[in-house]
């Protein structure tokens, strides 16, 4: 799992100014310390004054975006600490109480491993600077080689532990929010899922991360998978019935735990959870070793996946080795497919809807063909048959006369030719708004059937726009109409596309309760494409519980 989830320039410019605030303590109480042997006074001055220099110039340098590494800044910490030790009392130091800075340091940016390294190093670099420097006086050390160094691994263990679960919860929180992001149907499901997989892969730098479903009513076995060295396809790939059924074969309703125990190569430790009750058992053996052959895994992390209705799966995160997960784990992996499955249920429904729409738009070409192009040369045919039998039969005038009615036949299709291609693509390359209000109202149309969520379009003076405005602002409605969906209770919506005199201006309202409305929610995607088209996005409420997102684009 990786350690630091909070921005690195805001974490290391807090940790910089943290250092400035202690070395400047500590010079100030030094300065008022008059326990101190005055032979050692001018060292550790000297030593408390290049620190403060030190926490200054990082403090500095993190200013200008060039902050010292959060990895290595505690090492240093700890070796500045026992240098003002050395010079001063030892293990009787007043600097004693700053190896906790260092520890805290690693701990809360680090995570666990890195706070109890420092811990570690901290208590021995204590005990060796005591015994070598500290005065020989009877009874001294038990108090100066046993006692502090044990208060120091003593809180700096307590001080870890703390600091590891404050990381683990931050990198949880970042993942679950990386995962909603990744929710656009412009991905599709395959792609989704591959980026989802692997978002759960690289936060517990697992080996792999798969997802295996079996379709009850079709009987279609699958499975996306993400691996450490590969790099995620996007494509689902078929599983033979039999190795299907071996991942899927614990009850699934349940999450599992395989892990490695000592006793032997072989030996598993095989733990059932039911999620929802938090009851755990043990699992038959048969089938940890299966999973783990199968997935060539030490170490294993399972949890439900109902892919839609009709559809049951599993969520596998494999280790080859040994790693330290626990029941924490699982639960934690369900509620990141508490967000992932709503989320591909929506991708579904409207990847649906928007095939369904290209298709609707097949259909109605293909008729716009046979009706406006098919049946003229129909009649064509037969007046150059009628020629061809009055030439034949030495009446030309009569032949000439039917000649000269296809000649107009064929200037008026090649005028109503014309027409038809302006209304797909305007002669400049530009595409026709009554293209996109059709589009947008056979959209939403599918979309209330599908959703029970009624939807008035209303499109006032659409221009023409470029291919590219067109295609954005119809995406741009079906992911608004996405956004209310998930994360509205509304019954009404409202899409309204309007021209007010250099811009377009695309708004979309809903209703719903007044606690539903979110202040500072602002849809990420729909403002990047807003802004990559140089317009802006911005929310509104303009009534209690209403929401209106309103986009506007230079033409």
């Amino acid at each position: 799992m990786p350690p630091p989830t909070a921005p690195p320039e805001r974490q290391e410019l807090l940790t910089s100014a943290l250092r400035v605030i202690v070395a400047i303590g500590a010079l100030i109480i030094y300065l008022g310390d008059p326990s101190e042997h005055p032979s050692r006074r001018p060292f550790a001055q000297a030593v408390l004054a290049l620190f403060v220099t030190y926490a200054a110039l990082g403090y500095a340098s993190a200013r200008r975006g060039r902050p010292v590494s959060s990895a290595a800044a505690p090492w240093i910490d700890l070796a500045w600490v026992s240098l003002l030790v050395a010079v001063s009392q030892a293990t009787s130091s007043i600097f004693y109480p700053l190896y906790l800075f260092a520890i805290l340091c690693a701990s809360f940016w680090r995570g666990f491993r890195s706070g109890i390294a420092v811990t570690l190093a901290s208590a021995v670099s204590f005990a060796a600077i005591g015994a070598l420097t500290a005065p020989q006086a009877p009874g001294l050390e038990l108090r100066s080689f046993v006692v502090r160094p044990l208060y120091l691994l003593v809180l700096g263990y307590l001080t870890a532990v703390w600091g590891g679960r404050e990381v683990r919860s931050r990198a949880r929180l970042a993942l679950l929010r990386e995962v909603t992001a990744l929710s656009n149907p412009r991905f599709g499901i395959d792609r989704t899922v591959a980026h989802v997989l692997e978002a759960i892969r690289a936060f517990y730098d697992a080996e792999s991360c798969r997802v295996v479903v079996a379709e009850e009513h079709s009987g279609r076995r699958w499975m996306w998978a993400a691996a450490r060295d590969g790099v995620p396809s996007g494509k689902r790939v078929a599983l033979p019935q039999e190795l299907a059924d071996e991942l899927l074969a614990v009850p699934e309703e349940l999450a599992l735990l395989v892990r490695p125990r000592l006793g032997g190569r072989d030996a598993l430790d095989f733990e059932l959870v039911e999620l929802s009750t938090g009851l755990h058992s043990r699992g038959d053996l048969e089938v940890a070793r299966a999973l783990v052959t199968a997935l060539d895994a030490g170490t294993l992390l399972s949890v439900p996946f109902r892919y839609h209705a009709n559809a049951r799966g599993r969520l596998y995160v494999a280790h080859r080795g040994s790693f330290g997960h626990d029941r924490g784990d699982l639960e934690f992996l369900r509620q990141v497919v508490d967000q992932v499955v709503p989320m591909l249920d929506n991708v579904r429904l409207v990847d649906r809807l928007a095939s369904e729409a290209a298709e609707e738009e097949r259909r109605r070409i293909a008729r716009d063909l046979h009706d406006s192009v098919i049946q003229p040369y129909l009649g064509l045919r037969l007046g150059l048959a009628a020629a061809r039998k009055a030439f034949e039969g030495g009446r030309t005038e009569e032949a000439g006369g039917h000649v000269a009615r296809l000649v107009e036949v064929a200037d008026a299709e090649i005028q109503t030719l014309r027409g038809y291609v302006r209304e797909l693509r305007a002669a400049d390359g530009r595409a026709n708004g009554s293209v996109l209000d059709a589009a947008v109202h056979r959209f939403c149309g599918r979309f209330s059937a599908a959703t029970g969520i009624h939807v008035d379009v209303v499109a006032e003076g659409l221009p023409l726009g470029g291919d590219r405005l067109a295609a954005e602002v119809f995406q741009m409605v079906a992911e608004a109409l996405s956004n209310v969906r998930r994360h509205t209770s509304a019954t009404r919506a409202e899409i309204r596309i309007a021209c007010a005199g250099e811009r377009l201006r695309l708004t979309v309202t809903n209703d719903g309760t007044p606690e539903a409305a979110r202040e500072g929610f602002v849809p990420r995607s729909l403002a990047e494409r807003a802004e990559a088209l140089g317009g802006t996005l911005r929310i509104e409420h303009p009534a209690p519980g209403k929401t209106a997102v309103e986009v506007e684009i230079p033409l």
